[in-house]
């Protein structure tokens, strides 16, 4: 588990990393679905796929998460996500 306790922390750790795992042949990604697990006001769990393509149109991979989404401050953020997509 890795926690970023600001927003610099994130782009400045977690970004280099992503491109790293997306791979030199990634181009962009689609969200192709969101199912609410379980849902307040405040938090809500979400079951998502997604899809990687590259620079041809092509599906490099589709993976699936769950995603934690909390309301802080008046503000929606991911608080966590679990995913067994490649390293």
């Amino acid at each position: 588990m890795t926690i970023y306790a600001t927003r610099k922390e994130l782009e400045e750790e977690y970004l280099p990393g992503f491109m790293n795992r997306a791979g030199p042949s990634w181009k962009y990604t689609t969200l192709d679905s969101v199912e609410v697990l379980q849902g307040s006001v405040k938090k809500v769990h979400l079951f998502i796929q997604w899809t990687r393509y590259d620079e041809h149109e092509r599906a490099i991979t589709t993976q699936q998460a769950l995603w934690i989404m909390r309301k802080i401050d008046g503000k929606w953020g991911a608080q966590a996500r679990s995913s067994f997509a490649p390293k």
